[in-house]
């Protein structure tokens, strides 16, 4: 939390004596010279899901890709059609992508869109993010419509042989064979290529639904490779088998730096992915750093009846050496009684052993490879998924510099492919960006301190706070999405000014909401910023009881009623409400919310009071937010008295 802030809320918890987007912005491009030359893809996208999560059309397409620099590419492979018969067929088909400064992109997929219902129906757009891996390799997934999907890129040369491929990489797979939810499997092994076309003898362990759910070891030797002068290649696990966890023919890549191989089934439904092995012992240093992410999820039925579902989502993770991760998923779901999209911010925490492979709190099991340049997320029986994981590059300079991936939500420091939300905190970081340090001495907002402003779309932002490395600022209430296409990802452009010297842009999403928890902690995680009705604290030595009614802060609940005008602090009669709907969960109990609105006499703060039910467990108890099933946060905790003992864990994602 900053300065600022932390002064607001101290001050306040220690209390106890609609119209369209403004300038609406396009995708940042100024990075499109990043991914040029000849790529290696494989996509898998399922459509047409219906209620119990059956697939009505898988499509898949692997092969080669060649980006001209400046937005364009053509594509060059095999592309299959579940609906089309049981056979790939060679496909060559143009596209366009954006890279912005930050190395966040979109990039039109290879098939066409099913979804009417979007101001780009005639398209279908993917959002993701470029690596440093690769190097510029990039992952992505179209999750605004009714597609799910994962898309990934490496960069390929166009002088490999099988020597181009050595060493010992770790690999994993998901796959869907025939588009068959009742049949999805998923994989972890070791690849060791000799160079020459040979895999060592490995073990594979994994699950598949139609071999009992459970985990499964497979025993796989004399498996070979071969890769061609433009680059691509085959893998052959023997002979397709419905009884093994991997076999077939994959057709694959290795990227030029030789440090991830991807690859796929031309005549099927499913994605391997491989970094090269660490090649030192790993530790929460390893895995450091901002990381882009795309990845998809089956859940099967269970025998409650709740049906199959399937996710895909892109975002990214902020993950810290102290062994704690923020992350960010854009996720798009399918079956199980729930069709939509949901922004949804998390936290983790874990320890890294020597071989890089642990599971995080919330039960995610994660694999380190290329140095902790790239790591996979690998299901369990009962939860097939798999997610690849792309270290962002790291940005310096000199003069006015704004941290291209340095825009975040004030409170809980969710990473910048969560989007930011009309009204909402947020913080930049950067250098050079003020002369010195200030912060706002009333309402309204000044949109000016020591000569720094923040323009947003172009217009000054009501500041909080200044200084050479961050900034507080609130976002203005006409920056939202058009009500008219809440699907189509409006984008928001910030620069910083300091007397007159321009920093760069930095372009990101935004949305009608983005909450963020404040918390007692300085890192967006630990018990939530809240007070019994009498302001004192509620905390370990003060714990909320069930029945109570308890006051919440937060930020980035979006527009509200009655409006308040830019930088202005909020009234208390008549108070300012939420547009939006917004709930809450206490230890997964949902929560009576009695207000929700601006936290009257300031700017950006939100006040939500909520009736504390009655919980299961009791200390530290999971604290999360939704508001109108559009945006999820799920990073603070709330301490609870009761006669039982509890340790809080992350909620996931998914309904």
């Amino acid at each position: 939390m900053l300065p600022f802030h932390r002064t607001v809320l101290l001050g306040l918890l220690t209390a106890a004596s609609g119209a369209f987007s403004l300038h609406a912005q396009t995708f940042d491009s100024s990075g499109n010279s990043v991914l040029n030359g000849a790529y290696f893809i494989r996509e898998v996208m399922f459509t047409q899901i219906d209620a119990t999560g059956a697939i009505g059309k898988a499509q898949s397409a692997i092969g080669s890709a060649t980006f001209d620099g400046k937005g364009n590419y053509t594509f060059s492979g095999q592309v299959m059609d579940s609906t089309a018969g049981s056979t790939a067929s060679t496909t060559s088909v143009t596209g366009t992508y954006k890279i912005g400064a930050n190395h966040l992109m979109q990039l039109t997929s290879i098939f066409p869109n099913i979804d009417t219902d979007s101001a780009t129906a005639a398209i279908n757009v993917e959002y993701g993010g470029v690596g440093a891996v690769g190097p510029a390799a990039f992952v992505a997934s179209a999750t605004e419509g009714e597609n799910y999907d994962v898309f990934v890129g490496i960069p390929i040369s166009a002088n490999a042989t099988n020597a181009s491929l050595s060493g010992g990489y770790t690999a994993a797979y998901l796959g869907f064979p025939k588009a068959d939810v009742n049949s999805v499997r998923q994989a972890g092994f070791a690849l060791n290529a000799d160079g020459k076309g040979n895999f060592a003898a490995t073990s594979m362990t994994g699950s598949a639904v139609n071999l009992g759910d459970t985990t499964l070891v497979q025993a796989a030797s004399g498996l070979t490779y071969s890769i061609a002068s433009n680059g691509t290649g085959t893998i052959n696990f023997g002979a397709a088998s419905l009884n093994q966890l991997v076999s077939g023919t994959q057709s694959f890549a290795v990227s030029v730096d030789g440090n991830l191989l991807i690859g796929g089934s031309p005549n099927d439904f499913d994605l391997l992915i491989a970094p090269r092995s660490l090649t030192a012992p790993a530790s929460n240093a390893t895995y450091n750093g901002v990381y882009f992410l795309a990845g998809m999820v089956d859940e099967p039925a269970d025998t409650s009846g709740a049906g199959n579902y399937i996710i895909g989502w892109y975002g990214s993770t902020d993950a810290t050496p102290q062994g704690l991760s923020l992350t960010h998923w854009r996720w798009n779901q399918a079956g199980g009684g729930y069709f939509g999209n949901q922004d949804d911010t998390f936290s983790e925490s874990y320890t890294v052993p020597a071989s890089g492979e642990f599971m995080g709190s919330g039960g995610d099991q994660y694999t380190l490879g290329a140095n902790g340049q790239a790591a996979f997320l690998l299901g369990t029986p009962g939860w097939y998924e798999l997610c690849l994981e792309l270290q962002a590059p790291t940005w310096s300079g000199s003069g006015v510099l704004l941290q291209p991936l340095g825009i975040v939500n004030a409170a809980n420091f969710a990473p910048a492919t969560n989007p930011v939300a009309p009204l909402e905190m947020v913080s930049l970081f950067g250098s050079g960006m003020a002369t010195g340090t200030a912060q706002a001495t009333g309402y309204p907002l000044t949109t000016n301190l020591l000569g720094t402003q923040v323009r947003i779309n172009g217009t000054p932002a009501p500041l909080f706070y200044v200084s050479p490395t961050n900034i507080s600022v609130v976002v203005p209430a006409a920056i939202h999405p058009d009500p008219g296409f809440p699907d189509d990802a409006p984008w928001a452009t910030f620069q910083v000014v300091n007397n007159d010297t321009k920093s760069n842009s930095a372009t990101v999403r935004v949305a009608f909401a983005s909450p963020g928890v404040f918390t007692s902690l300085s890192n967006g995680t630990g018990n939530a910023a809240m007070l019994h009705l009498d302001y004192s604290l509620v905390n370990d030595a003060h714990p909320a009881v069930a029945g109570e009614t308890v006051m919440l802060f937060l930020t980035g609940l979006g527009l509200v009623t009655p409006a308040v005008p830019d930088g202005a602090a909020a009234s208390a009669d008549p108070v300012s409400k939420t547009q939006s709907p917004v709930y809450v969960y206490i230890d997964n109990q949902w929560a009576t919310v009695s207000f929700a609105g601006l936290a009257p006499g300031f700017a950006g703060l939100y006040q939500v009071n909520v009736v504390v039910p009655k919980t299961p467990d009791s200390g530290d108890v999971t604290l999360d937010v939704d508001v109108e099933n559009v945006a999820f946060s799920s990073q603070s905790t709330i301490s609870i008295a009761g006669n039982s003992s509890s340790q809080a864990s992350s909620r996931r994602c998914c309904r």
